[in-house]
């Protein structure tokens, strides 16, 4: 969990430390921030290192020759897949991480290259290459299939501003709160708040399977994936399979995914609890001895019907494995 900022025109580079400050927590290990007056722009990075752990996989990155910049949270899990075809395409690579991927993937492919990436991402791109045709820079910002990594927006005096998390943005509104009551009512009767919308009426989300292109002073937002086009014809072939086969099909698909996410230059934890979700990313993980790993269970405060930790020390005794079991104190919200 890294932490993006930054602004797209001729912002205030006197809250870029509040906003990064409001970040910190995402990022403890490296902090970064380049800032440029013509063309205007801002872009920062805190970063919590996963892969190449080397102050070269520091952010922001710069493009080889400079004209392309990019600050990036989240994993791309199929980096070394499109780095390998980014090399026969002739494309040098001076780190081992996969933020220099999606830098060179988006220099050769353009706005396409979000579809080729699996994984979850939140990016933020300033293009120069246009400015001595067609006269302005184009900045990007772009956000996983399912919208797992959080990137959010506000537009003041013709510039906008970007950032991980709300209250980064708020930090630009002393922390006020322009409360949209719609964003209430739909906390209230779905469980969360329906995207673009944020609390803040100031401040939008930007979807899942977009990428926004702010340009001349207007943002433009495209699709790039939705899960109606992208799932229909899988779940035809579905209904046509036999439960054996979907059941196979099923566990292949668990076995990549989980296969192909576990890639880390850090130690790796599994979050255990009873439910479904864990229990078969620790059996396959398990069963398949993909990566050692440390479980992890977080006791509630009660010891009713939902506590969990007998199904957790049954689940860990059959699959051999050590669980740290970790108790919160009355007082863990002060933490936040």
């Amino acid at each position: 969990m890294c932490g993006i900022y930054g602004y797209f025109g001729n912002g205030n580079p006197g809250k870029l430390e509040k906003m990064m400050d409001a970040l910190k927590q995402r990022g403890p290990d490296a902090q970064g921030e380049v800032i440029s007056e013509d063309p205007g722009y801002a872009l920062g990075h805190t970063r919590l290192s996963i892969i190449d752990l080397s102050d070269l996989a520091n952010q922001p990155m710069s493009s080889s020759g400079g004209k392309v910049n990019i600050v990036f949270n989240g994993e791309i899990y199929n980096y070394r897949e499109l780095r390998k075809k980014l090399i026969q395409q002739g494309y040098n690579f001076y780190t081992e991480s996969d933020t220099e991927v999606i830098l060179n993937a988006y220099i050769e492919y353009g706005e396409s290259c979000f579809d080729l990436f699996e994984g979850m991402f939140a990016i933020g791109i300033v293009d120069k290459r246009g400015v001595s045709g067609e006269g302005a820079p184009k900045f990007l910002l772009a956000r996983d299939a399912f919208g797992i990594k959080p990137i959010h927006y506000t537009i003041i005096d013709e510039t906008l501003y970007f950032a991980s998390e709300t209250r980064a943005l708020r930090t630009i509104f002393s922390f006020s709160l322009d409360l949209d009551e719609r964003s209430l009512q739909s906390f209230y009767s779905i469980g969360s708040i329906s995207q673009p919308m944020t609390i803040d009426r100031r401040i939008n989300s930007l979807r899942p399977g977009t990428f926004a292109v702010w340009k001349n002073k207007k943002l433009n937002t495209k699709e790039y994936w939705n899960l109606h086009s992208n799932s229909q014809p899988e779940a035809d072939l579905a209904f046509h399979r036999s439960m054996k086969e979907n059941v196979d099909e099923l566990e292949t698909r668990l076995l990549n995914a989980i296969s192909i996410s576990t890639v880390s230059d850090t130690p790796l934890s599994l979050m255990l609890s009873g439910g479904i979700d864990s229990v078969s990313i620790a059996t396959i993980l398990k069963s398949h001895q993909i990566v050692d790993f440390d479980a992890f269970f977080l006791r509630g405060f009660t010891t009713g019907p939902d506590d969990e930790s007998s199904i957790v020390i049954d689940v860990a005794s059959k699959l051999g494995l050590k669980v740290n079991m970790i108790s919160p104190s009355e007082n863990i919200v002060d933490s936040f």
